[in-house]
């Protein structure tokens, strides 16, 4: 019971979700993406860990999850610049440069945070 429950809720607060987005996009914004703690379970699950409250918890309180949504700002902006630069259309060389540049502190934030995600692997060991 408690599972038709969920079910029905999780239903019902998706249709109001999709509601939502047709709202924003009809004033001109797209592009809208929407985590939940059922994601973070999926994570775990596909992690082979336990999915429980108290994992989500520590997952959604991480300082990597909480830039998530700088994070999908800044790969937005890549996105639509490689479209500019893809479509071919004249832009001047100090924008090329600027944009050359932002990829380049992207792409070194990145390897950062993997480096330090390597180290806290090796210092937590794996994780049965």
């Amino acid at each position: 019971m408690a599972t038709e429950k969920t079910a029905m809720t999780e239903e019902m607060i998706s249709d109001r979700v999709q509601k939502l987005r047709e709202e924003i996009e009809s004033l001109g914004r797209w592009g809208i993406v929407d985590w939940c703690n059922g994601d973070i379970a999926h994570a775990l699950e596909d992690q082979e860990i336990d999915p429980t409250p108290e994992h989500i918890q520590k997952v959604w309180e991480h300082p990597f999850v909480g830039q998530i949504d700088d994070r999908m700002t800044e790969t937005g902006w890549e996105v639509i610049h490689e479209a500019i630069y893809d479509l071919g259309l004249p832009v001047s060389q100090t924008l090329v440069r600027k944009f050359d540049e932002q990829i380049r502190k992207i792409k070194q934030r990145m390897e950062e945070e993997e480096t330090e995600a390597v180290k806290f692997t090796r210092i937590s060991g794996p994780q049965y």
